[in-house]
């Protein structure tokens, strides 16, 4: 039998759940981020005024920017916390594994311009780390 140490989660929930306490090392692997996302009903949409409409659409779009920089500073706050008990976060090399990914990335990125927007956030969180 093999039994390996892992899991696959942000840092967040890494720390939060103590994961470190049975796999040592968090590997930034850069396969997944994650992203949150607002969703909503058509029936629910088209039942809004179009001032409502450009009120939502400009505190979804406020809030996303928030939810981002939030993110980013949560993840730094348990990474720290996961530090401090022991936890070593390492950086292995993930460019053939992307190389062979981009195609996929690159198909739902170009979607529209609100999933190139999302997908450039997203790139721009998974270079900082």
């Amino acid at each position: 039998m093999v039994v390996i140490d892992a899991g696959e989660n942000s840092e967040r929930v890494y720390t939060d759940f103590k994961h470190y306490e049975v796999a040592k090392y968090y590997s930034y692997t850069k396969h997944i981020v994650h992203p949150d996302v607002v969703i909503a009903s058509t029936n629910f949409l088209d039942s809004m005024s179009a001032a409502d409409k450009e009120i939502l659409d400009q505190l979804v779009a406020d809030s996303t920017d928030y939810e981002f920089d939030a993110f980013a500073e949560s993840v730094e706050e348990a990474k720290k916390d996961a530090e401090a008990n022991g936890a070593i976060f390492v950086y292995p090399d993930t460019e053939l594994f992307r190389e062979k990914c981009q195609p996929l990335l690159d198909s739902i990125a170009s979607q529209s311009d609100v999933t190139k927007k999302i997908y450039d956030n997203v790139q721009a969180l998974r270079e900082e780390k």
